[in-house]
C-alpha cells in the first residue's frame, strides 16, 4: 500500500515584535487566508489525511487548524510534536514517521523552514529550493510501509504554495 506524506511550511506570520519570543509570532491576516485557501485547494485535490502533526510555535499550529478545518479533519486530532518546533535533525522526523501506525496511510505534518524543505528535499532528492510560506509538497512511498522512509524512498507528487494558486 502507498503512502502518503504531506509537508506543509506554515502560512505567512507577522514580523516578531521587540521581546516577544518566535515561538509566539501569530498568523498575518495574509498568513490566515493563505492556510485556509491551501486547505480548501488541498481538499479538492483529494487530501484527507489519516493523521496532523504540528509544531507547537503558534504560526504553525494555527495553519494546522485552519487547514484542518477546510480539510474536515478534527482540530481536537491534532498532534502537536514539541521536536518540529526544536532544533531537530532530520532523523528524528524519520523517527516520528516510522511510529505511524500502518494501518494509516496519510500524514500531514505542518512545521517551519528550512527544515520542511529539508526534508521533502532528502525524501525525494529533488531540487525543491525553498517551500515559501503555507507552501505544500506531497510525497508518495510507492508499496513501502512507513518504517521503511528513508533518503530518495519517496517520489515528489505535487508542490503547490498559494502564489501558484493566485496565478490560476
Amino acid at each position: 500500500m502507498n503512502k502518503h506524506l504531506f509537508i506543509v511550511r506554515h502560512a505567512q506570520a507577522v514580523s516578531g515584535a521587540a521581546g516577544q519570543r518566535d515561538f509566539d509570532r501569530e498568523l498575518s491576516s495574509s498568513g490566515v487566508i493563505e492556510a485556509c485557501k491551501m486547505g480548501g485547494h488541498l481538499k479538492k485535490l483529494g487530501v484527507s489525511p489519516d493523521l496532523l502533526f504540528a509544531s507547537p510555535a503558534i504560526r504553525a499550529l494555527s495553519t494546522a487548524q485552519y487547514m484542518a478545518e477546510q480539510l474536515g479533519y478534527d482540530t481536537e486530532k491534532i498532534i502537536v510534536e514539541n521536536a518540529l518546533y526544536e532544533e531537530y535533525a532530520l532523523q528524528s522526523f524519520i523517527e516520528m514517521i516510522s511510529a505511524i501506525p500502518e494501518d494509516k496511510k496519510s500524514a500531514m505534518v505542518v512545521a517551519h523552514n528550512p527544515k520542511q524543505t529539508y526534508l521533502a528535499e532528502y525524501l525525494t532528492h529533488d531540487d525543491i529550493g525553498s517551500i515559501p510560506t503555507g507552501g505544500v509538497v506531497h510525497v508518495i512511498f510507492e508499496n513501502q510501509r512507513w518504517v521503511e522512509i528513508t533518503g530518495g524512498s519517496g517520489k515528489m507528487a505535487w508542490f503547490e504554495y498559494p502564489e501558484k494558486l493566485n496565478s490560476l
